[in-house]
């Protein structure tokens, strides 16, 4: 491997104008990255608690029907198929 190509920190650490504009676009690049992460990680939380939100209704509409008699959607459907066919 070539010497200078494993050597990062002086393109980093860069003591010129040039070297500063680098590194601020380096820094900005770093930021950019952990925002896009971060957002990620964010989307997945709130679609777990859509998800424990939408299960908690499920099961309180069906203990709901439970206890009016009714049958399930479900059921109803099994049994609709039934008599048709």
């Amino acid at each position: 491997m070539n010497p200078r190509a494993a050597n990062i920190w002086p393109f980093v650490f860069e003591r010129s104008k040039r070297g500063s504009l680098r590194r601020a676009m380096i820094f900005l690049l770093i930021i950019a990255a952990l925002i896009l992460y971060v957002g990620g990680k964010v989307k997945i939380v709130r679609l777990g608690y859509q998800i424990e939100a939408l299960e908690r209704k499920r099961k309180t509409w069906s203990v709901q029907m439970h206890r009016s008699g009714s049958k399930p959607p479900v059921l109803l459907r099994r049994r609709v198929s039934k008599r048709s066919q």
